[in-house]
């Protein structure tokens, strides 16, 4: 606030003491010290009316000298207790003094009649330090109105309508502003709500979607022009990067694999995306690859991240160690919701059997592998996984019917023709066992290898050929998200790092209708009571986000709510 000296408008200048006139010439000027003295000058000869107190008050008042200015103030209002720019000044005092609540108390009574931008503006301070938010917000845009210079009090009357859950008037007054200013620190803001309004716009969320069914019938390249097309239009989007990662991995481009998954992580640090990115390191022989195990485990319990290590020790021979991964696994799979559930779960319980000799659970896993084979009677895997297990159970009728469905889908699948021959020896068949290695020396390039084969057949020897575990080669695993899924992972990101996004996205899952689609009773009330709870909190957390960007920290109530809520949806954290 800049005040000008007040000036008389009572007495003339010929009436006035002679140290009075040089007083007010030395305000002129802003010689503040000067004037202070023949102000004093003009105090001893008893010269001084109620506005030359005002006026010394102004130039100690410039001078820093805040205590003395306040009792000049006083002085002033004593003799004139009606003038309120006498009262404006004690407030500015006041408020230097840091009298917050005296200041604010002159304030609003000098509102009464003065109409001014600097004093509306500093009301809006005060009001929103006391927390009458309604008011500061009404007095920013009242020094706004009066003076459009004072793009500061819209920036802050922008962050109150954040607080009220207002995102319109909010991006509407950070609009303002950027017009003025193109530079102001709300640029960030604004740029970020455009960018979530143009991803909303072109529903990249159904492309998602697209290409994860894509790769699930394993048509790869459509699925990677769906995934190039949502980076193009929303460069954040870490599920876009993490299953690029995927279709990397199962082409083993492992290092183009390592560079997506890394970007995914870089925008979010999710535990299913630390739990494939152990995978590829442990692919690259990378020894941080249990590392990035346990940090996956360490953001929430997933049975990627447990699947993994579980694999990794049981080929290293330490089946005590695997066997507490795959139960651990065992124990949390029962609330995920994901597609590839049963899959994790079949390969869990073979890894049980195998590391504990109990073949109760290959009988388990059998009743997850019907709904697998159900879903694809065409996946050739799913059936020598099939026929490997009757085979463990000594059940080389189904075992060698397994075999032949892989034979009827591909004649020439090596693999099964093998392991056909280790069932027939194993049933003392040898005839059909020769017959079937006569199929398989057609096949290979190594004649001299089959011929020792069928030798060994007819002399009724060990042919030492094997059926090997399926969890020698494991497929490339990965968590498959459906819509639902998708859009709340999506509003967990947002809480944690934009909560203004995380608002704005939580009325794009209502007007999409996505609850809807939650069939689940207990879930849909959970969703609905985190929904209003988000509601509630996240005005608050809007609020403090606009004040420092790049320092937010989301609050630990909030995320620790969302955590507990959103997991019963999968591992989507």
């Amino acid at each position: 606030m800049v005040f000008k000296k007040f000036l008389s408008k009572l007495i003339s200048k010929d009436d006035l003491d002679n140290w009075i006139l040089k007083a007010e010439k030395y305000l002129d000027e802003g010689n503040y010290q000067k004037a202070v003295e023949c102000y004093l000058k003009a105090i001893s000869e008893n010269c001084m009316r109620a506005i030359d107190w005002a006026n010394l008050a102004y130039a100690y008042f410039n001078l820093e000298e805040y205590e003395k200015a306040l009792e000049a103030i006083n002085k002033a209002i004593s003799l004139s207790p009606d003038n309120l720019e006498f009262i404006y000044l004690k407030g500015m005092i006041l408020y230097k003094l840091k009298d917050y609540d005296g200041a604010y108390k002159c304030f609003i009574e000098a509102s009464r009649r003065i109409k001014n931008s600097n004093l509306y503006e500093l009301l809006g301070e005060l009001s929103l330090k006391f927390k009458k938010y309604e008011d500061a917000l009404n007095y920013y845009l009242k020094a706004y109105k009066l003076n459009e210079k004072k793009i500061d009090a819209l920036y802050n009357a922008g962050k109150l309508y954040l607080l009220f859950g207002d995102i319109d008037n909010a991006y509407e007054s950070f609009k303002k502003i950027l017009e003025k200013d193109p530079n102001h620190e709300c640029k960030r803001i604004v740029k970020y709500i455009d960018e979530l309004f143009e991803i909303i716009d072109k529903n990249i969320y159904e492309d998602i979607i697209r290409a994860v069914n894509l790769i699930e019938i394993g048509n790869y390249i459509n699925a990677l022009k769906f995934l190039n097309k949502i980076i193009s239009i929303d460069k954040y989007n870490d599920f876009a990067y993490y299953y690029k990662s995927v279709i990397s991995e199962i082409f083993e481009e492992y290092h183009k694999a390592l560079e997506s998954i890394r970007k995914s992580i870089s925008l979010f640090e999710r535990s299913i995306f630390y739990a494939k990115y152990g995978d590829i390191l442990y692919k690259l022989n990378n020894s941080e690859f249990i590392n990035a195990y346990k940090k996956s485990i360490e953001i929430f319990p997933n049975p990627y991240a447990y699947f993994g290590l579980a694999i990794y020790y049981y080929k290293k021979g330490d089946f005590e160690k695997s066997a507490e991964y795959f139960d651990k696994l065992l124990e949390i799979t029962t609330y995920d919701v994901s597609k590839d559930s049963d899959k994790i779960i079949l390969y869990s319980l073979i890894g049980k059997a195998e590391t504990s000799n109990n073949l109760k659970y290959y009988e388990e896993a059998l009743s997850y592998l019907d709904i697998l084979i159900n879903k694809n009677l065409d996946d050739i895997e799913l059936w020598k996984i099939r026929g490997y297990i009757y085979f463990k159970l000594k059940n080389y009728k189904i075992a060698y019917d397994s075999f032949m469905n892989v034979l009827k889908i591909n004649p020439n699948d090596i693999d099964a023709i093998k392991s056909i021959i280790v069932v027939y020896e194993k049933a003392g068949k040898y005839d059909e066992a020769i017959s079937m290695a006569m199929k398989l020396k057609k096949l290979l390039d190594n004649k001299e290898e089959v011929d020792k084969i069928i030798k060994k057949l007819m002399n009724k020897e060990p042919t030492n050929l094997e059926i090997y575990s399926p969890l020698l080669n494991v497929p490339v695993i990965y968590c498959k998200i459906d819509k639902v899924q998708y859009h709340l992972a999506t509003l967990y990101k947002y809480i944690n790092i934009n909560p203004i996004l995380a608002y704005i996205y939580l009325f794009l899952i209502e007007n999409l209708n996505i609850i809807e689609e939650i069939f689940d009773e207990d879930k849909l009330k959970s969703i609905n009571n985190l929904i209003e709870y988000l509601k509630e909190k996240l005005p608050v957390e809007m609020y403090k986000y606009s004040e420092s960007p790049e320092n937010y920290k989301p609050n630990d109530e909030i995320i620790n709510t969302c955590k507990r809520e959103l997991a019963k949806f999968g591992f989507i954290l």
